[in-house]
């Protein structure tokens, strides 16, 4: 009798195979076959694959890989010489959200910590989908592409302050040493970051020995990696923002050329995973069943994200057409609006039913929104002015 675990295998890899394949036809990103082929094959699809908590477990390294990828390719010293968009521009954005939302929680009679919550949420933009559409379309080092990776970084750095907030925030809020852990855990890394940044480089020991051996650079890469995750997540905050200061610590120390070439393939597997995941946890019947309220407030979401980010870079002395144009690649939720909203159900700020609702909206706003950004890049960059360096 077939091993089930292989037919599981064969069975996503044929799917992705196919619906990839489709996708270049079509010229549109590998990340939205990714979601489609979870939505297809999983249990709210054809049923093709059951076991969704394994897919899971691998998405859930898939990004913790891609932001240990992320962090290697940020340059600090570039990130704080653009400060004011970066920080002042993702502090506008997180305030600004979260009073939109707040002044919309009030009229529904949505609580005060959900209403922060949902805020937060929505603040936060894919990391993993951006980067990886402005890597395929060459525009990471154009000035639209830097201002946006720095407001990137800066989020997915805000992930710390907000996921202690919400433990503040919290139904069950004794729990004093997981939120005094999360605030050590907070300021530790903030204080590492500045070290980084102060000693400029340094060197990994046994380096000579790992250079020149493939095998060693493999484990060498993702000890690194998931050491640090292992670290934030002991302390109660999520190990994707470990990996992302752990590929910090590699860009300081300026070995990312190997790192990168050595686990580049088991990359490409795991963020496909962190994909199909997402697909696979999309209720397709509890879409269907509230069609009109899903599809209103992804349309609104992207709208506000794209409306808001578009007047923060034009405050901050933007060209109109590359304003407009950045505010569209960051109007999509993202990566840690998962993690947060999961940890609202957990810690009971949020109900089962606004859950299925807020990972309806993050699917959906992270499918939509090349087609999105392909639209604002035809309506605002002529003369190619947001893609000049």
């Amino acid at each position: 009798m077939p091993n089930l675990s292989l037919i599981t295998f064969d069975t996503l890899v044929i799917s992705l195979l196919l619906i990839g394949l489709l996708f270049t036809f079509l010229k549109q990103p590998f990340v939205i076959a990714y979601l489609i082929a979870g939505m297809v094959i999983g249990p709210h699809g054809l049923m093709l694959i059951s076991n969704t908590q394994l897919i899971q477990s691998i998405g859930e390294l898939g990004v913790i890989i891609l932001l240990f990828f992320v962090g290697m390719e940020i340059c600090i010293t570039r990130l704080l010489s653009n400060w004011r968009v970066s920080i002042i521009g993702t502090t506008l954005q997180i305030i600004i959200s979260v009073a939109v939302v707040f002044g919309i929680g009030s009229f529904f009679n949505i609580g005060i910590a959900a209403s922060i919550l949902l805020g937060f949420v929505i603040s936060l933009s894919s990391t993993a989908l951006v980067v990886r559409l402005l890597e395929d379309r060459k525009e990471i080092e154009t000035k639209t592409g830097r201002d946006v990776l720095g407001i990137l970084i800066v989020q997915d750095l805000s992930v710390i302050p907000m996921l202690i907030i919400l433990s503040l925030m919290a139904k069950d809020n004794m729990n004093l040493i997981r939120i005094g852990s999360q605030l050590f855990m907070g300021i530790l890394i903030i204080s590492f970051i500045i070290w980084l940044f102060h000693i400029r480089r340094w060197k990994f020991p046994f380096i000579k020995k790992i250079r020149s051996h493939q095998e060693l650079q493999v484990f060498a890469a993702l000890s690194i990696c998931f050491g640090f995750a292992l670290l934030t997540e002991i302390f109660g905050l999520s190990p994707a923002l470990g990996a992302f200061i752990g590929g910090i610590t590699v860009g300081i120390a300026r070995e990312t050329s190997w790192i990168q070439s050595s686990i580049k393939p088991i990359r490409i597997i795991f963020v496909a995973l962190f994909f199909v995941s997402i697909g696979m946890l999309l209720d397709i019947s509890y879409v269907l069943n509230n069609i009109a309220l899903v599809f209103s407030l992804v349309l609104s979401v992207l709208i506000l994200n794209t409306l808001i980010n578009s007047v923060i870079f034009r405050m901050l002395g933007g060209q109109l057409r590359r304003s407009l144009y950045g505010g569209s690649l960051l109007s999509q939720l993202g990566e840690f609006s998962f993690v947060l909203g999961a940890a609202g159900l957990t810690l009971g700020i949020i109900d089962n039913n606004i859950y299925q609702l807020t990972l309806a909206v993050i699917t959906l706003s992270l499918m939509i929104s090349p087609f999105w950004i392909q639209l604002f890049g035809k309506i605002a960059c002529k003369k190619n002015v947001c893609f000049a360096p």
